[in-house]
């Protein structure tokens, strides 16, 4: 894994960043390096310490959750997308393991680095904060969505979701695995939700 910095071009890439003007681009450019992983290489596991969200500038990871010892791929993230954003909210342990799928290029925003900009760039950070709230409430609305739709007992019907349908053969294994509660499916909920 290598990492260098990152110019205003790339971030003008992203749509998270449209409503940030050219002040606030440089300013939270600035907090931001390039990491560049070979395909198969793991970005970070589960239970390491969150600290910072990435943004896909090329390739594709997935995100990986180890059960009854293999893993599933809870989703995947392609090139203009972004993942652990909660991070720079709120630094915890990861609850999901990601790798690169292939040869994938990263921007990476630490959560120390977003620090100082809230300091230099105020409004660049509440711009950036308020996307990650948005992002947090589509991906909330989704799950809530999953859920009801769990609870009405037709997981068939699922093909609005922003997140991709769960295999019911997944479902089907995960019912098997715990008869007696439903957290199983619910904890994979929350994991794909948060990853």
């Amino acid at each position: 894994m290598s990492s260098s910095a990152v110019g205003v071009e790339h971030l003008r890439q992203f749509p998270f960043f449209a409503q940030l003007n050219e002040e606030e681009l440089t300013a939270v450019a600035g907090a931001c390096k390039l990491r560049t992983l070979a395909a198969k290489e793991w970005l970070f596991r589960a239970g390491d310490s969150g600290t910072s969200a990435f943004l896909v500038l090329s390739g594709r990871v997935a995100v990986l959750l180890r059960a009854d010892g293999r893993f599933e791929v809870l989703d995947t993230f392609a090139t203009g997308s972004i993942f652990g954003e909660l991070c720079l909210i709120e630094q915890s342990a990861r609850s999901a393991d990601v790798r690169a799928l292939d040869g994938t290029v990263l921007i990476e925003i630490d959560a120390d680095d977003f620090a100082r900009i809230q300091q230099i760039s105020p409004i660049a950070a509440v711009k950036v904060i308020k996307e990650v709230t948005l992002r947090t409430c589509e991906r909330l609305r989704a799950v809530n969505q999953r859920i009801e739709t769990y609870l009405a007992g037709d997981l068939r019907s699922t093909s609005g979701s922003t997140l991709p349908p769960i295999a019911l053969t997944e479902f089907d294994d995960l019912v098997a695995a715990h008869p007696d509660t439903k957290l199983g499916f619910f904890g994979r909920l929350l994991a794909r939700l948060w990853s």
